[in-house]
């Protein structure tokens, strides 16, 4: 492990704080870091926990006409995922049309992604449909090796560039110390379907940075008032600026007439998310 236990210590009370406060997809995002630093089994465990939390809230995937999954909506989806995006991101990657090269490009997206326990399971999961067979599927594979995902024991199929992968971390693995894992070991996560309105607005904006998290706060501790949202939505604009702009027209809405313009902006961004 690269880090010390003092970073250690500071990231798992910082996952604690954001659960603590409801702010599940950041203390998702935090945990999907430590894991990919310790590959701890402990740590996978809390992930797929949240991620069963976060699972009823998120947005579906854009789907075409017929109502399958879109490729292209699976791409630009994948190419800035929310952290409760990856398990069906992951577990889907292999459903849709385009083609041996359509999937070659979703393996792809996913390889590029943080190490994480939800798309190597997915990926074990699909090794009956000799998707091993194609050059990008144990590349991905040994990215997002998970030593103890319980599926590996129930497959001989895993490739050997993969199986060495696994057999490395199993010797490197240091187990999360108790006193680091403290700090979150004893969280009562909430039970699913509770505070669904605050979940379904946090799955709907991008996992904020520090400086978006203070803003959002100070949205939620004041949902009466329209000047928090009017700078959560500038500073947002900054990075996703769809969303940024979607969020202005909201305001704008509430007050005045959109224009025509305005009012396909929104229904496009509504279609697409």
């Amino acid at each position: 492990m690269k880090w010390s236990m003092s970073e250690l210590h500071r990231r798992l009370a910082t996952i604690r704080g954001d659960v603590e406060t409801g702010h599940l997809s950041m203390a998702l995002q935090g945990l999907v870091a430590v894991w990919g630093e310790t590959r701890d089994p402990q740590v996978a465990n809390a992930i797929f926990a949240l991620d069963a939390i976060l699972a009823p809230h998120r947005p579906r995937l854009p789907r075409t006409g017929s109502g399958v999954i879109s490729p292209t909506g699976w791409l630009r989806r994948a190419s800035d995922p929310h952290p409760a995006d990856i398990s069906v991101l992951a577990g889907t990657f292999f459903l849709h049309g385009g083609g041996r090269p359509a999937v070659r490009k979703r393996l792809q997206t996913l390889q590029q992604m943080p190490p994480d326990p939800r798309i190597f399971q997915a990926l074990v999961e699909f090794l009956p449909r000799r998707s091993d067979r194609d050059p990008t599927f144990n590349p991905a594979l040994m990215r997002h090796a998970d030593p103890f995902c319980p599926d590996v024991k129930s497959t001989t199929r895993i490739p050997t560039g993969a199986h060495r992968e696994l057999q490395r971390w199993n010797t490197d693995h240091v187990p999360v110390p108790a006193d680091a894992w403290q700090p979150i070991a004893d969280l009562e996560l909430p039970r699913p379907g509770t505070k669904k309105r605050k979940i379904w607005f946090e799955l709907r904006q991008p996992v904020p940075n520090r400086e978006l998290d203070e803003l959002w706060r100070a949205v939620m501790d004041a949902p009466d008032e329209d000047g928090p949202r009017h700078v959560f939505a500038d500073c947002l604009a900054q990075t996703d600026p769809e969303l940024g702009r979607f969020i202005q027209l909201q305001l704008k809405a509430s007050h005045q007439a959109l224009t025509g313009a305005e009012q396909r902006a929104v229904r496009a961004v509504v279609r697409d998310r």
